[in-house]
């Protein structure tokens, strides 16, 4: 799928998110936790996502027969991470099969930022596989998706996107605009973004 149609599906599932279910932001003691807003965006995406190859899962961990968990890393590090939101084909071990890693996170809660921009930038990398326990290494992903959730900061977006092409961001201005009105925040992302690959 070209990015420019992963990039408008997502955005309109988000768009539907923000007209059917802005309670879910109302305020930082009563804003939903991460795992509920994308499980709503998850149902939007389903609904717009036409080929019926792909599947919208969120925290999904399994790979093929295996019952493997698709994740980053392997037991014995504890840098594992797996997918707040994901679209791909079950079961797939090819990179063609794996569509979109997706993580998310509250602006104000800068915990484990960094190791989900280091994450992404891994996992969408073309040079790199991913570690797998079961099967050595599998394929990684076409795009890569950081959500921000805001309902703290009125001169940005209620839900940022950032994108990872190939190991980078896409859309600087975005991370730029954060850089001014949420230091703290856009620091954890630098430091994931310069963090470097360990072999």
């Amino acid at each position: 799928m070209e990015f420019g149609k992963i990039k408008e599906i997502v955005n309109n599932a988000i768009e539907r998110f923000l007209i059917k279910d802005a309670t879910n932001l109302l305020n930082e003691v009563h804003g939903a936790t991460e795992i509920c807003i994308c499980h709503r965006i998850a149902m939007y995406l389903e609904g717009i996502v036409k080929q019926k190859e792909w599947v919208v899962d969120i925290e999904y961990n399994l790979v093929r027969e295996y019952h493997e968990v698709k994740r980053w890393g392997t037991d014995s590090d504890k840098g594992w991470t797996r997918p707040d939101l994901i679209i791909h084909k079950r079961k797939s071990i090819d990179r063609s099969g794996n569509l979109l890693w997706c993580q998310a996170k509250w602006i104000h809660r800068n915990q484990n930022t960094e190791n989900d921009i280091y994450y992404l930038k891994l996992l969408t990398d073309k040079k790199r596989m991913y570690p797998s326990i079961e099967n050595g290494n599998i394929p990684n992903y076409q795009y890569g998706l950081f959500l921000i959730f805001n309902n703290s900061h009125i001169q940005l977006k209620s839900i940022i996107p950032l994108w990872f092409i190939n190991g980078s961001i896409t859309n600087v201005d975005d991370l730029n605009e954060l850089r001014k009105y949420k230091r703290s925040f856009a620091d954890e992302i630098d430091k994931g973004l310069k963090k470097k690959y360990v072999e």
